[in-house]
């Protein structure tokens, strides 16, 4: 799987941001997959990262996944190293009814995750259909 992504937003100190990247990920049947992120990221007049990651998401059930990662950055010509590790579960969208059959195949994704310095990376939440 193959997928882009490109964010644009003002920072607190009203900075201009950008964020472009891509992810792979290998076939979703495979208990436990490989995965790599590549992103580029400018803080306008503040700050430019370069960043790769690899690592692999182990699929527990249809609704539950653990991943981890190592993660090399470089962000103003400082090399950044970090371990990363984190869960994403799904659940319905209509909570406490019974799905039709078009909505059982769509869930709400929630991924948090900790980097090596134990804060909250940025957390990640997607409508996907399984």
């Amino acid at each position: 799987m193959l997928v882009g992504f490109s964010e644009g937003d003002v920072t607190r100190d009203q900075h201009a941001d950008l964020f472009t990247g891509i992810i792979l990920e290998g076939p979703n049947k495979w208990t436990v997959r490989p995965v790599a992120e590549f992103f580029y990221e400018e803080e306008f007049g503040q700050a430019h990262t370069v960043s790769a990651l690899v690592g692999a998401i182990w699929q527990v059930k249809d609704n539950l996944s653990f991943d981890v990662g190592f993660r090399h950055a470089i962000t103003n010509g400082v090399n950044i190293n970090e371990v990363r590790a984190g869960l994403t579960y799904g659940f319905p969208l209509r909570l406490g009814q019974q799905p039709t059959s078009q909505e059982s195949c769509n869930r709400f994704l929630l991924h948090v995750g900790l980097d090596d310095n134990g804060e909250n990376e940025r957390w990640r939440n997607q409508i996907r259909s399984t």
